[in-house]
């Protein structure tokens, strides 16, 4: 996550971190497994990683705030084109943005 780099450019791997998240676990773990995927570190065939990384009309906006503040521009473009396609079902959920 490129937010991160600067802080973790300084840091050996020696050292303790700690970071604190201001999101819910389930948006987190989006943001953590589409990056993954982003890296190449999740196989296509798994199946089960490759559905934590979904958007869903529930969580999107939480999600693209995150990804936006995170700076994960790639993964906030895909959160925009999946809220256009998706508008009038976000509009209808039951909105989170925490």
């Amino acid at each position: 996550m490129p937010y991160f780099k600067s802080c973790l450019d300084e840091i050996s791997n020696d050292d303790e971190i700690e970071i604190s998240i201001h999101c819910d676990c389930a948006t987190f773990e989006t943001l953590l497994v589409y990056s993954l995927k982003l890296e190449g570190r999740i196989k296509e065939d798994d199946e089960e990683m490759m559905k934590r990384a979904e958007f869903n009309t529930g969580s999107i906006i939480s999600v693209m705030i995150s990804a936006d503040f995170l700076k994960m521009e790639t993964m906030y473009q895909d959160c925009i084109e999946y809220f256009n396609q998706n508008l009038l079902l976000i509009l209808k959920s039951n909105i989170d943005t925490t």
